[in-house]
């Protein structure tokens, strides 16, 4: 069969050589499936209102296009005899695109407002938890269908709301709807900020394909911010019905969701939590509700905050569960969106600002599962948006790890292996320790982080009056990364242990010029002679300042105090309110943040910090040490170290290593230190 003659409107395509049974019965089974759906579609059109009148009317009325379309289409496909694959798709899907664009019907839209404020009457409870999963199913099916970059903001912020309501409802429900509703959740919120880079490009690719749908302009409320669903279980029924005016979680003590009564999402209590113009949640949705979403989430948080726990609440269920909730997704969203979050303002305002203060207060918790889950998120912001929090990352590795690490700051043995385990994953990315070193440590207002967590790491390692420990172990891991990262930096881009002469003569000039009357300094500093005061006369038009500021300052003050010394005693210093304040002023004003190279350029001196106390650890593990794995890492820790000693000329390092090997009194040790000594040769 070679090129065949079609109809008017079918594209032309070679036709591949098959066997003609087979292409006859697979064309005929594809006209009746067709056949069968536009029959379907006839069936319940007829059972409407619009269209049945006309079968009940005795005068004759035109049918209605839709109507007429289908009936054509059943006509004309099992008049067509030509091969199915060449048929064009649209001769047979445009009848049922009519249906779904007309004026009645925006398919997902309406399959969202339809399931979100569905009403359905409750027999038994095994009955209401099957109806619930299949809202939950059919949810997460519109958000993750092709046609989803049809919805508007305010429709997949229904979406995630409801989910969430459902997730609250399933607490007194059996463990299969519990689990399955938050496994929806944690998908929805994977979906929504993994998708937002593209979902421009894939609904202009919809709209060209199907034209134009239409989008309703008035069946919203005005108020779009993100509201609770409420259902209600009463007089034999449920219902969801959207409420948009506030977020309101009814108190469960099994699963530690508490009441949390707030304004509306969008006009929260965050700083930056301006709402959107309502415009912008009736188009098809984007950045305006993730960043809804993601403000909801971070609001879970304020509010475990701000609610105290009575004396019979479930204290590991209200420590644990809803935070736990609440950062699990905060997690996936930051885990998907990555880089590309830095490109939205107002999301990345809220992760530097709210996300992150509550994350300095529950990394303080007594859980380590909430620690644990505090380090990931961190970790995943390391790798995404480090650029854009500088001093959060300082702050969190100054109050949070260095304080839980220590044992003589009153945390528990679980608080500081999951604080430990943290800190070595960091130093086990490549430029982790180089970037703290060139960020923190050689900037004159920022604390001295690199050496900081180098020092707590070789103290952490060497085990005080007690055999070896998980901790022990981890320090030293952490330890090794640190001088793996050096070595594997030698010959990149090093710097020589000379430093190139410099020609200063031709600024000699400049420090020889000297002000008129030099001797005088009356006369070229005349402000030496002021008496310096500030003036506070007239700063409210003469008046007394009003009762009401002077009360809120004094309370401000009684409650934050301005500390001008360093805070005293063997506490560690603590992330107050004033403290975070200061450190968001301070942010606006910083340096940016130095991204490596992976070049040697401060390794140099990174490694003359470190150098000694890496070799005290090292030491003491190695003489403390049992296991063939152990006596391994340490061999590797110190051919590492005299290769970076060697390589920068560090005569007096590499003597201490050979210095420390020299003092093992074990023969088994002995003899591998021999070996060590004699590969250093």
């Amino acid at each position: 069969m070679g090129r065949i003659n079609l109809q008017s409107g079918i594209k032309v395509i070679e036709e591949v050589p098959e066997e003609c049974g087979t292409s006859e019965s697979y064309r005929a089974t594809i006209v009746c499936m067709i056949n069968a759906e536009a029959g379907t579609v006839l069936a319940v059109m007829r059972r409407n209102v619009r269209w049945g009148v006309h079968y009940m009317s005795s005068d004759y009325q035109p049918e209605d296009s839709l109507i007429q379309s289908l009936k054509m289409l059943r006509k004309q496909i099992f008049s067509w005899q030509n091969p199915w694959h060449t048929i064009n798709p649209s001769l047979y899907l445009q009848p049922f695109l009519d249906v779904i664009r007309s004026d009645e019907t925006d398919a997902m839209q309406s399959v969202v407002d339809a399931v979100t404020g569905c009403r359905f009457e409750v027999t038994d409870p095994a009955s209401e938890e099957v109806v619930l999963m299949r809202i939950l199913q059919v949810l997460l099916a519109c958000m993750k269908s092709k046609a989803s970059v049809m919805l508007s903001n305010q429709h997949v912020c229904t979406i995630v709301n409801t989910c969430f309501h459902i997730v609250h409802q399933a607490g007194s429900k059996s463990e299969l709807l519990q689990r399955i509703s938050r496994y929806t959740m944690h998908e929805l919120i994977r979906f929504i900020f993994s998708h937002h880079p593209d979902v421009k490009n894939t609904r202009q690719a919809l709209v060209d394909e199907v034209n134009t749908v239409k989008q309703e302009s008035g069946g919203l409320d005005n108020d779009y911010a993100f509201g609770s669903t409420q259902i209600e279980n009463g007089n034999g029924n449920s219902e969801l019905g959207g409420q948009a005016s506030s977020v309101r979680f009814l108190s469960d003590a099994s699963t530690g969701l508490a009441t949390i009564e707030e304004n509306a999402i969008g006009a929260g209590s965050g700083k930056d939590a301006l709402p959107f113009d309502s415009h912008l949640m009736t188009v098809p949705y984007g950045v305006p509700c993730m960043v809804e979403i993601f403000h909801f989430l971070c609001s879970l948080l304020n509010a475990v905050e701000h609610i105290g726990k009575g004396s019979r609440s479930n204290t590991i269920a209200f420590d644990e569960d809803v935070p736990l909730f609440a950062l699990g997704l905060i997690n996936s969203a930051i885990e998907v969106g990555g880089p590309s979050i830095r490109c939205q303002p107002r999301l990345l305002s809220l992760i530097q600002d709210e996300l992150f203060s509550n994350l300095m207060q529950f990394g303080l918790s007594m859980s380590p599962l909430i620690l644990s889950m505090v380090c990931s998120i961190v970790l995943n912001l390391y790798h995404g948006l480090r650029t854009e929090l500088k001093l959060q990352l300082e702050a969190f590795f100054s109050f949070v790890i260095l304080r839980l690490a220590h044992s003589r700051y009153g945390a528990s043995y679980q608080l500081q292996e999951v604080a430990m385990e943290a800190l070595v994953d960091f130093c086990r990315q490549k430029t982790f320790m180089m970037e703290m070193y060139a960020n923190f440590d050689c900037d004159m207002t920022c604390n001295n982080v690199f050496e900081d967590l180098t020092n707590l790491l070789s103290k952490s390692a060497i085990p005080m009056n007690c055999p070896l420990s998980s901790i022990h172990i981890l320090a030293l891991d952490g330890l090794i990364a640190v001088i793996q990262g050096i070595v594997g930096r030698i010959g990149i881009g090093s710097v020589g242990s000379e430093p190139a002469p410099v020609n200063i003569d031709e600024y000699t000039s400049f420090w020889t010029v000297k002000c008129d009357n030099y001797s005088d300094p009356y006369q070229w500093v005349p402000f030496i002679r002021r008496r310096k005061h500030i003036k506070r006369r007239r700063i409210n038009g003469g008046n007394d300042l009003p009762r009401e500021f002077l009360s809120e300052l004094y309370h401000s003050i009684c409650k934050n105090e301005i500390r001008t010394t360093p805070e005293q005693g063997f506490s560690y210093p603590e992330m107050t309110p004033s403290r975070w304040i200061d450190l968001m002023h301070k942010s606006k004003r910083m340096a940016p943040y130095i991204l490596s190279d992976s070049r040697a350029h401060l390794d140099h001196d990174m490694f003359a910090i470190m150098s000694g106390p890496t070799i005290d650890a090292i030491s003491v593990v190695f003489d403390h040490a049992e296991l063939e794995d152990i006596y391994q890492t340490c061999i590797d820790g110190f051919l590492a170290v005299a290769k970076i000693s060697a390589c920068h000329h560090l005569v007096d390092v590499l003597d201490s290593v050979v210095v420390s090997l020299c003092k093992v009194h074990d023969p088994l040790e002995s003899i591998i230190s021999g070996g060590i000594c004699a590969s250093l040769c």
